[in-house]
């Protein structure tokens, strides 16, 4: 077993990835350049669908229902471990038509949906729509409700994942790495701007940042940060009681507030706020409710998520320096798919192996 392992970067892929190791008696310690959750794992909307994404049908299909799993037996966990409320919950999932073609692929969405075990989906005509939800568009031409989906605070949900490995030993220390030791082949340690610490193992997971590694592994990481922009509306009375797909999604959470997301921009490492994001999410949000129009926005956020070519995560190992992992690129997903990342990983630091499906996703791909 590995004696001491550093991990890089305090996101949920991280922390989570902190959490399964100090669980099992590792000695960790989490690097974090700003603070833990500041990225996209505190800003995401918190929705957990395992049956939509990218590479669903397909490579994801397998670790994102394994994902969803984990999150189950994860939730009570950490609510024994900490005092933190990550404000979980079941909810129904309306996927919203509008046109012709919408109704095609939902259609197509369903089937897919229908197959799970662990899921129900049906067709739902407009008029059982607006007894469910009185306030969806009434020209819409039907929808897919897809049951059982969760929301959580991603923000809690990674605090949590941090104060549960605290409590099993592991360290947070807030630093910038510039580089990775090494000799003959094994990793030794890390170097900050100030100082160097040793270890065994070294976990590269830097989200959108990921891509600096490069030079340290000698292993391109090709990782660019994705944009998105969100808004918070005021509150409605009462609340929505679905999540709302079509375009883009609208949703109310137990902050109080209507969270209407997000935008896809490819703007490197910009995070400014945009008025362009703020009316094209507004006009997605009347599309879906139109009692929003002119409905109070009271904040308005943006992060970057880390994609990579293919955007499908890259987990595992580093081929020519033993003792690094990668665990990046959860694209839009890192909420949904960081316990399984940090499970893996975990399980790759212990034994060298994992049963989590993981193994389409080696960077060895590009």
């Amino acid at each position: 077993m590995r004696q001491h392992v550093v991990v890089i970067g305090g996101g949920v892929v991280g922390c989570a990835t902190a959490y399964y190791l100090s669980r099992e008696g590792v000695d960790v310690t989490l690097i974090e350049g700003r603070r833990v959750g500041c990225g996209a794992s505190g800003y995401a909307v918190g929705l957990l669908n395992p049956l939509t994404g990218s590479g669903i049908p397909g490579p994801m299909e397998s670790l994102s229902a394994r994902s969803f799993e984990i999150h189950r037996q994860l939730w009570p966990l950490l609510v024994s471990q900490t005092d933190v409320d990550i404000e979980v919950e079941m909810i129904g999932h309306l996927e919203l038509c509008h046109t012709v073609d919408d109704l095609v692929a939902g259609k197509e969405k369903m089937a897919f949906w229908q197959k799970s075990t662990s899921f129900t989906a049906e067709w739902i005509e407009p008029d059982e729509i607006h007894k469910l939800e009185p306030r969806v568009n009434r020209e819409i031409l039907g929808a897919v409700l897809l049951e059982n989906v969760a929301l959580l605070d991603s923000y809690k949900f990674t605090l949590a994942l941090l104060k549960a490995s605290e409590s099993h030993g592991a360290m947070v220390v807030n630093g910038q790495v510039i580089g990775i030791m090494s000799s003959g082949g094994q990793v030794t340690g890390v170097k900050l701007n100030d100082r160097e610490i040793g270890c065994d193992a070294v976990i590269v997971a830097m989200g959108p940042w990921s891509n600096s590694a490069s030079n340290w592994l000698e292993v391109d990481v090709p990782v660019k940060p994705l944009k998105g922009q969100i808004i918070h509306l005021e509150k409605l009375d009462p609340p929505l009681g679905y999540h709302l797909a079509g375009p883009g999604q609208v949703v109310s959470k137990r902050d109080g507030f209507v969270w209407v997301g997000a935008t896809e921009e490819e703007k490197e490492f910009d995070l400014e706020l945009t008025i362009e994001a703020r009316n094209e999410l507004m006009d997605r949000s009347v599309k879906m409710v139109p009692s929003l129009a002119g409905h109070p926005i009271v904040r308005q956020t943006a992060c970057l998520r880390p994609i990579s070519p293919d955007r499908l995560p890259i987990i595992g190992p580093v081929p020519g320096l033993d003792g690094t992992y990668l665990a990046t690129a959860a694209e839009k997903k890192g909420i949904l798919i960081g316990p399984a990342i940090g499970n893996a990983i975990s399980d790759l630091v212990i034994t060298g192996e994992t049963d989590i499906p993981i193994a389409s996703f080696q960077i060895t791909r590009f």
